[in-house]
Formats: structure tokens, sequence, C-alpha cells
């Protein structure tokens, strides 16, 4: 009797214990999302961004360093001469989600022997770096000691913490000049 009382017991608590566990089944519902706008890059972001890709471009074999400055397309991208005060106007400081990467690197002249090494690495860079970020409009990359330069003057100056609007101008010019030089 008191085995059977026992596994009774054992037996109604098995099943308050199972029963009392059980969620009630709700039908899924998908969560609510809104229309997705454009994301705003700050200039926060973008010398993150800029660092980042820097970091990327400097992996590339053959590389021995990058500089790397991250523009607004409207800005990079503007290929007409036009007045200071147009060029400042195009460059705020958050812009919309596309943006142009421009780089500036300098390679190991030993084994960059022949101009084909060195269009497969400024396109290796270019290629990572633009499958890093999809909000990447364009990478430009050059080598030319004087693009080089103007690209380490605009970078060091952002880092500085300078104004953005004082860097406009050369953003679209080092923009401008790029894309004739991968013509």
């Amino acid at each position: 009797m008191k085995k059977r009382t026992l596994l009774l017991f054992v037996f109604i608590a098995a099943m308050l214990i199972t029963s009392g566990c059980q969620q009630a089944k709700k039908p899924y519902t998908a969560p609510k999302t809104t229309p997705s706008s454009p994301t705003q890059v700050t200039e926060s972001d973008k010398r993150i961004m800029a660092n980042r890709f820097s970091e990327i471009a400097k992996a590339v074999p053959g590389v021995i360093s990058a500089t790397v400055v991250v523009a607004g397309a409207d800005a990079a991208m503007d290929t007409s001469s036009k007045t200071s005060t147009t060029a400042t106007s195009k460059l705020s400081t958050s812009s919309a989600s596309k943006i142009v990467v421009m780089v500036g690197m300098t390679l190991n002249q030993e084994s960059m022997t022949t101009d084909a090494k060195q269009a497969s690495v400024k396109n290796m860079v270019k290629q990572k770096i633009k499958s890093s970020d999809k909000r990447i409009t364009d990478v430009l990359v050059t080598t030319d000691a004087n693009m080089v330069k103007k690209i380490n003057d605009v970078a060091s100056g952002l880092i500085e913490g300078k104004p953005v609007l004082s860097y406009a101008r050369s953003a679209a010019e080092l923009g401008r000049m790029m894309k004739e030089q991968m013509k």
C-alpha cells in the first residue's frame, strides 16, 4: 500500500511539474521594422573608417604605408572646378551613406619591379576596402608621391580636429585628380 501511494504521489508530482513548465504556444509575429533611411556617417565615423581601411591596405603584401581619407561621395566626386565656397557647401559634417575612400600608399619598391605588380597591388587594396563596407561608392588608390602628400595633409588635419569644411576643397580636388589619374 505504501509503495502504491508513493508511486501515485511521484506520478502526480511529475505530471504537475511537466504541465506547469510548458508555455502557451503563441503565433509568431515578425518584429515591426521601420523603413530604412540612409545611414548618416559622421566625421567621427569617417575617421574610424579611415583607420580601419588604412590597416586593411597595409595588410596587402607589398604595401609599406597607407593613408586614407573618407569623404562623402558628393564632395569627393565633385569633378567641376568651382570656387571654394561651392566645394565647402558640398561637404557636411554628416553625409548620406554613400562614401568615397581615397588611399595614398607607399609600396615596397624592391618587390614592385613592374607596373603590372603595382597595378595588381592597387586593385587588391581597392577590392579589399570596397568589400569591407557596402556603403562605399568608390575607392581611389594612388602611389603618386604628390597625391600621397596631399592625402597625408588632409588626413592629418582631420585627425588634429581642424574644421571639416576647411578641407572640403582639398577633398574635392583630390577626388577629381585621382579620378583623372585612374583613367
